[in-house]
């Protein structure tokens, strides 16, 4: 019955949580007096580098010991010793209840060692754990319970995330609750609980909008959470992660604002195409028809002149559209005169102002304003300004163009003022934006495909200025203001007037083109002017034709099969007998790149299609007055 008692009290005291040194010597005094002789019985113990041992320990040679060992790893041993010899028995020193016993007492304490050393790394796990969720960006959280149990745990992420202390998240689910944005909070609520009340859920994600604690920030975040039941499908307990995807929802929303853009951008541009091909084919009709008829051919030739400049605008806004989107928009700077610009762009934007009535009044400085810019550029700026202002101005309007200069800033300010369909506040920031066509009026004449005033804010901050919007409201009317900084002017400025074009005597011309409608339309221009035309369809025969008859110009198309036009143009400048002619691009690629490349392979000119007569008259023009 002895050893009963002992494995009993050994048993209660490797229970504990902790073996104390107090525990070991009782551990020892119990095993002392579970032996036969207790008198003369000594016990020793050693755990994981502790030592203890009863008051009468003394070496000798009648002992027996077991070692304490768990997991495959020896922690120590306990002994059991006399300190005198005992009477011979058959069955040695020891009975064999005292070995078992010491072997048992030898177990419990390897019972505690293991389940000392598995709470040390359970305590070692949570320490890194913790340590984990400090440094995570996202919120971890733990709780208990049915779904209005607090939580019980939290991490320190909610400072950095929502502005909140752990302490003050862990306060109860209302904290939680009344942070929800209002259009979010009874969809997420009705959510989880569904989802709590499902015994077969055992995930939940949800995304939603919660506000910090002071009240100013609003973050998407995306919730994340694992529910643990017990066997009737109960929640007992969950835990879940909370990460910031403010960035991600905000990139998503551009994208379906860009994707919106983009199918009404398609749109437009479908409408704006159609819309000029409609009235050319027409016009094509009218003077197949009324050929004998020169009042019918006429206005058919006048309607389908309008039209195809129409078309050439749309295309060129889409041209620009990529130049402005690549940044490979380049200015040619020369000395030109404010006056001819203005005449410039009203020239191109008479059409749409005439088209709705409107009234235009101009108003310059009284001395003349020299600017160092690109002409054309800076002319198109104002005509997208004035057709803009056109666009969105109901019929019988008026539009004021004025420009003045401002001496202390070294400025020129140019305004275009309407009395048309105004701006909101909330148009205003996104006026300038590519491709953004708003719907502001029920009443537009000319469509467009929202290129036009961003392509004239780009090309005026390539001027070193800046182009303003503002209105005051809807109905109120709309005023753009240009900012452009002021040079010193040289001692001998342009007077930007221009040389008038010189009328071409009658050349000998060549054209390449593989697009044989092409080639035969721009000959027979030519030839109505008196000049002498051969048409070659690829590189080779043009090669051969013009070095069996010298041509003054060669009008070359670039983008054909086979030998393309810089290669055919290499090949003619390499011929001495053609240093004479000029070779002319004349093509589809508009790009700066294109102009530099077709420079290298030894063009003089490049045009881009479609080209108008009167540049075509001025290019030869040009030509008979010089080298041709």
């Amino acid at each position: 019955m002895k050893e009963l008692e002992c494995l009993y009290a050994v048993a209660r005291i490797t229970g504990q949580a902790e073996l104390s040194d107090d525990a070991l010597k009782a551990i020892l005094q119990n095993l002392a007096k579970a032996y036969q002789y207790p008198q003369v019985t000594y016990a020793k113990v050693e755990l994981e580098g502790r030592v203890d041992q009863t008051d009468n320990y003394r070496t000798t040679e009648w002992r027996q010991r077991s070692v304490i060992q768990a997991d495959g790893r020896d922690f120590g041993f306990v002994e059991v010793g006399y300190i005198e010899p005992r009477p011979d028995e058959d069955e040695g020193p020891f009975l064999k209840e005292e070995r078992d016993l010491i072997d048992a007492i030898a177990g419990l304490i390897a019972s505690y060692a293991s389940r000392g050393r598995d709470r040390a790394k359970l305590v070692e796990s949570e320490v890194q754990l913790r340590h984990l969720a400090d440094a995570m960006p996202e919120i971890l959280y733990r709780g208990s319970g049915s779904s209005d149990s607090k939580l019980t745990f939290v991490s320190p992420a909610v400072v950095r995330l929502l502005g909140f202390t752990p302490d003050e998240w862990l306060q109860g689910r209302e904290r939680w609750v009344h942070q929800l944005h209002d259009e979010d909070r009874d969809v997420v609520l009705r959510e989880l609980a569904a989802a709590r009340a499902s015994p077969d859920v055992e995930f939940f994600t949800t995304e939603y909008r919660i506000w910090t604690k002071d009240g100013k920030t609003l973050r998407w975040v995306r919730d994340s959470q694992h529910i643990e039941r017990d066997q009737e499908g109960n929640v007992v307990s969950w835990v879940g992660v909370v990460s910031d995807i403010t960035d991600r929802k905000h990139l998503e929303q551009e994208l379906q604002k860009a994707h919106r853009r983009k199918d009404a951008f398609l749109a437009t541009l479908a409408h704006e195409l159609r819309n000029p091909l409609a009235p050319i084919r027409n016009a094509f009709a009218l003077i197949r028809r009324g050929g004998d008829r020169p009042e019918i051919a006429s206005k058919a030739l006048e309607m389908g002149e309008r039209q195809m400049g129409q078309l050439v605008r749309v295309v060129d806004e889409l041209l620009d559209a990529a130049r402005i989107s690549s940044g490979k928009i380049a200015l040619h700077l020369e000395w030109v005169s404010l006056r001819s610009v203005v005449e410039h762009a009203e020239e191109s934007s008479r059409p749409q102002i005439e088209a709705g009535k409107h009234q235009l009044t101009i108003e310059l400085p009284e001395s003349e304003a020299l600017l160092q810019a690109d002409p054309l550029r800076l002319a198109q700026v104002l005509s997208n300004l004035l057709n803009n202002a056109a666009k969105y101005t109901e019929s019988g309007g008026r539009i004021h163009l004025a420009a003045r200069i401002v001496a202390s800033d070294q400025a020129l300010v140019i305004e275009v003022r309407d009395n048309g369909i105004g701006m909101a506040p909330d148009v205003l920031p996104t006026i300038f934006d590519l491709f953004l066509q708003g719907a502001r009026s029920r009443h537009r004449i000319w469509q467009g495909l929202g290129v036009g005033l961003p392509l004239a804010r780009y090309l005026v901050e390539l001027h070193g200025g800046r182009l303003a919007a503002a209105s005051d409201g809807p109905g109120l009317g709309s005023t753009f203001s240009i900012y452009l900084p002021l040079v010193a002017t040289p001692a001998q400025a342009i007077d930007g007037g221009g040389e008038a074009s010189v009328a071409p005597n009658p050349l000998r011309l060549l054209i390449v083109d593989d697009e044989k409608d092409v080639a035969d339309s721009t000959a027979m221009l030519l030839r109505e002017d008196g000049h002498e035309v051969e048409i070659a369809n690829d590189g080779t025969t043009a090669i051969e034709m013009a070095l069996a008859r010298p041509p003054a110009v060669v009008l070359l198309d670039i983008g054909m099969p086979g030998m393309n036009g810089y290669e055919v143009a290499r090949r003619l400048r390499a011929e001495r007998e053609l240093d004479a002619t000029w070779l002319v691009a004349l093509t589809g690629w508009g790009q700066e790149q294109d102009r530099r490349r077709s420079e290298a392979a030894g063009f003089d000119q490049h045009l881009i299609k479609p080209v108008n007569s009167e540049t075509l008259e001025a290019l030869l023009g040009a030509c008979s007055a010089s080298r041709c």
